[in-house]
Formats: C-alpha cells, sequence, structure tokens
C-alpha cells in the first residue's frame, strides 16, 4: 500500500487540504470503489445538488418526450441512451486501470422500454427517479447507475474540479482540455463541448 499512487502524492497536495475540500484521494492506478449516488445528491440540502438532480431529470423528461410524444425509435435515440464509464473520476471496481465499458446494447433497450416507469407513482418512490429503472432491471447495480448520473453532471464536476486544481496544484501540471460532455444542448440533441482547465498524468505511451 505504500506504493500506492494516489492524487495528493503525485500532485503534491496535502490530504487535509483535499479533505476540507470535500474531495476524494483517489487511486491513480486503478478504480477506487466509490460511487456517485443520485439519491444523495436528490436528498442533499446544497441548492448546487438540487440543482444538478433537476438537470438529471429534465435529461430523461426530454427522453420520455421524445419517445411517447414524438415517437421516436430506439435506433435514433440509442445513442442519447448509451453512456460511458467516465474514466477521469476512477470510480468502479477495474483493479487494474480504469477503462470501465458503456452500459450496452441491451441495457440501452431497457431503459428506453421503460422510460414511462420514471414517471410512474410506485412503492419504490413517488417523485421522479431514474433509479427506478435500474432498480428493475436485473443484474445491473450501483456502478452504472454511478455512469449515468456521472456523464449528467459532468459540468459540475468540471468546475469543481478546475476550482480546486488551478488554486492547489502547480500550473505546470494542469493543461486546458476541450471537453465533449459539458452539459446537453436540447436544440441541437447533442452534448457540448467545453474547455478547462484540469490536472493530467502520462500513461506508458505518453499520452
Amino acid at each position: 500500500m505504500n506504493n500506492r499512487m494516489d492524487f495528493c502524492k503525485y500532485f503534491g497536495v496535502d490530504n487535509k487540504i483535499l479533505d476540507d475540500y470535500g474531495a476524494v484521494n483517489i487511486s491513480l492506478h486503478s478504480d477506487t470503489p466509490l460511487f456517485i449516488d443520485p439519491l444523495l445528491i436528490f436528498n442533499s440540502n446544497k441548492p448546487e445538488y438540487q440543482e444538478m438532480h433537476k438537470s438529471i431529470i429534465k435529461y430523461f423528461d426530454f427522453l420520455i418526450e421524445m419517445k411517447t410524444e414524438k415517437g421516436y425509435s430506439f435506433d435514433r435515440m440509442k445513442d442519447l441512451l448509451n453512456f460511458k464509464e467516465i474514466k477521469n473520476t476512477c470510480f468502479g471496481y477495474s483493479k487494474s486501470g480504469n477503462r470501465g465499458s458503456a452500459l450496452g446494447f441491451s441495457y440501452s433497450k431497457f431503459l428506453y422500454d421503460n422510460l414511462k416507469s420514471i414517471e410512474s407513482d410506485t412503492n419504490i418512490c413517488k417523485s421522479k427517479h431514474f433509479e427506478k429503472i435500474m432498480i428493475l432491471h436485473k443484474g445491473e447495480g450501483k456502478d452504472k447507475i454511478s455512469d449515468l448520473t456521472t456523464k449528467l453532471i459532468l459540468p459540475y464536476l468540471f468546475k469543481y474540479t478546475e476550482k480546486f486544481a488551478t488554486s492547489n496544484i502547480d500550473v505546470s501540471m494542469l493543461s486546458e482540455f476541450f471537453v465533449d460532455s459539458d452539459g446537453f444542448n436540447y436544440e441541437t440533441m447533442v452534448f457540448n463541448s467545453g474547455k478547462y482547465k484540469l490536472p493530467y498524468i502520462m500513461d506508458n505511451k505518453n499520452n
């Protein structure tokens, strides 16, 4: 464990500073077995978290409208329902590296077929929560819920990371990156691109 290369060690940040900021000292060699829970976001008393959850529900309201009111087929919507793991968080189950997989065809189809269950009242929950679909899908767990949630709150995570990095990490270890998931554009029906100054590490191929 002493050889573990974690965020604080690599970027020369005091653990207490990271703790005080509310962030996690992730491993840079493999996934940290943590996940983002949308219900904790929903139940938070922080206004910015409540706004995040509203943005998640807005996205699924949009998907429901596309399917039920405009009659979009699964083939037309599948790219909007397929979420790859955001490897940059280093959250998940992988013990070597941090590359995950997309939710997959069968899972995306299940989401498409069951979108209306988000709105329906059940014994699970009376308010709108996309997690109700996840509960119904056999064999899918918290990592899938976390992947989907992470994709939809990335604008917050980009700003959160940039704010910490520019205040606490040497500028030589930061770079400006163009990102392709900076919030969803409901007019063009694609995810926005953005630019942030973020910390980075090099792999053994110098990427």
